[in-house]
């Protein structure tokens, strides 16, 4: 409500029945915005709560343990691969890894095989073969480490012959 000039001061009843007086703008382009009105929350976070999301990542609440397929797949990959080191040489390697489930209730924990073999530059074959595996229920947990290795070299010194 304006009285006039632009001198004259323009009244308002605000909503909480309290009486302000602010001065009329005539030049201003922009309404009269009370911006205490319109507060938007936002949640606060530092870098402890970025790091914290990356490393513990909410699940999600649309998806229910109960409502998800279980997972019978066994999934495969191969990787090829070269490498030195001071005992082998040069060497190549083929890598494989199967991962499952022994069980299809949601909390089972994933069970899996990995193998590859080596062949380097000195003749020597190495094959390591290594199995963690679930029981039904997570009841035991089966790990082995079984590995073959043929390092053909001359040994001098050791023993009677």
């Amino acid at each position: 409500m304006s009285f006039g000039q632009s001198g004259i001061e323009k009244s308002r009843i605000n909503k909480d029945s309290s009486f302000t007086i602010q001065p009329e703008k005539r030049d201003s382009i922009k309404p009269n915005v009370d911006f205490k009105k319109e507060k938007i929350k936002t949640p606060q976070k530092d870098l402890l709560d970025v790091v914290s999301g990356i490393f513990h990542p909410k699940t999600n609440p649309i998806l229910n343990s109960d409502q998800e397929k279980p997972d019978t797949k066994k999934h495969f990959s191969i990787l090829p691969a070269v490498g030195y080191s001071l005992q082998t040489g040069f060497a190549a390697l083929l890598s494989g890894n199967m991962a499952f489930y022994a069980d299809t209730m949601p909390n089972t924990k994933i069970s899996s095989v990995t193998s590859s073999i080596t062949y380097s530059q000195y003749n020597q074959i190495i094959i390591p073969l290594r199995i963690n595996l679930w029981s039904k229920g997570n009841h035991y947990n089966s790990i082995s480490d079984l590995r073959f290795i043929k390092y053909p070299s001359d040994i001098f010194g050791l023993g009677e012959g």
